[in-house]
């Protein structure tokens, strides 16, 4: 029951049950308190959507640039340009931001997903994986500090770091699903396959994130945060 599991927990990290017992209810008024903002519960559907495509993508790219050709060395290549793309466009998201719009971006990310992933079903040989590389540091860096940024900056005031792990669960919940879905789709009609369905499905998520930040969000600045730098 709820008393023999937060004592169990209580144990396990050392803090005071009473302590945890008012974590837990913080945290759950904080996750309320998010979701009843306009919007953000259609927003975090979309980034999960688009993150679940994501990694139904990653879960089999290494495998299907082998399956054409790619060597070891050729696969590395590829994550290791991706972050090198992904890390400085993470640094300077909040310049970005000021001057394109962290919304602007995370679409973009999205978008940027879908691209990278439709061009991945059509790729017959390595270097045409290799050359579209890029587009995962953009995707990733653009979707994830965006999503962050933009749910915080929607987040009543005091619940930023819980609009952040709401954000942080739902990525974990769409690599499950994307792995396992992905799994299921690739057994049935191939990794090539699989990456259309990651595309369109990518381009689904934008739409629908498109469709909840151009909601208008709270007026009252007391309602806001600043987002996490």
């Amino acid at each position: 029951d709820g008393f023999s599991f937060q004592n169990l927990a209580s144990k396990m990290t050392g803090v005071p049950e009473d302590d945890y017992k008012a974590m837990m209810v913080s945290l759950r008024r904080g996750m309320a308190a998010i979701m009843s903002v306009r919007g953000v519960p259609l927003f975090l559907t979309g980034f999960v959507v688009v993150w679940t495509a994501l990694s139904g993508t990653n879960t089999f790219y290494s495998i299907q640039m082998a399956a054409i050709g790619g060597s070891g060395a050729q696969i590395g290549l590829i994550w290791a340009i991706g972050a090198m793309v992904e890390v400085p466009i993470m640094y300077a998201f909040p310049r970005l931001a000021k001057r394109f719009g962290a919304e602007r971006l995370l679409v973009i990310g999205a978008i940027a997903f879908a691209v990278r992933t439709g061009l991945s079903a059509l790729a017959t040989e390595p270097w045409q994986l290799l050359a579209i590389a890029p587009l995962e540091g953009v995707g990733f860096a653009c979707v994830f500090v965006g999503g962050v940024t933009v749910l915080a900056s929607r987040a009543p005031a005091g619940t930023g770091g819980t609009a952040q792990g709401l954000l942080t669960s739902g990525s974990g919940l769409a690599t499950i699903l994307g792995s396992t879905l992905g799994g299921v789709i690739a057994a049935a009609i191939g990794i090539p396959g699989l990456f259309v369905i990651c595309a369109v499905v990518s381009v689904i998520g934008a739409a629908i994130i498109v469709a909840a930040i151009v909601r208008p969000a709270p007026s009252s600045p007391a309602a806001r945060v600043r987002p996490a730098s």
